[in-house]
């Protein structure tokens, strides 16, 4: 978890293989940002795809940095959710990008596709978001492709 930074900047990193069991029922958080007031912030050219075992919520993308203030600039683009499964989810959600607003969100190519949520074995009964915005920033980008 990151929170009060400003200029922060997460680039170029993968998040790959299993995580957790069938008895995980937490939330999987693969990026997590909390608490920034007038913060700027770049997300850039990051992969997330893993295959998450538990029962639980799976974010591969969440944050509420630069949610509140007067001169934030949150800029997320070039990365995917891609390829994620979650064979045991039940009742939790999907989320493969979440932000909560900021004064400023540009979001270009973005991609969240090819995941599978439940299986044969597990009904998931839960939502499937594949970019989730909770309040409508000041400005905003495009997402590229959902799938």
């Amino acid at each position: 978890m990151v929170i009060y930074q400003n200029g922060l900047k997460i680039a170029n990193n993968s998040f790959t293989g299993p995580i957790g069991t069938s008895t995980s029922a937490g939330a999987l958080y693969c990026i997590y940002l909390s608490t920034g007031v007038n913060s700027n912030l770049d997300i850039y050219n990051n992969t997330i795809s893993v295959a998450y075992n538990g029962t639980g919520t799976f974010y591969g993308m969440y944050s509420l940095m630069g949610a509140s203030g007067t001169s934030n600039v949150t800029n997320i683009y070039n990365n995917s959710v891609s390829g994620c499964t979650l064979p045991n989810a039940t009742s939790g959600s999907f989320y493969g990008m979440y932000t909560y607003g900021g004064m400023t969100a540009s979001w270009h190519h973005n991609n969240v596709n090819n995941n599978t949520y439940g299986s044969a074995s597990a009904t998931a009964t839960g939502s499937f978001y594949g970019f989730y915005t909770y309040t409508s920033p000041t400005t905003a980008g495009t997402a590229r492709s959902l799938q």
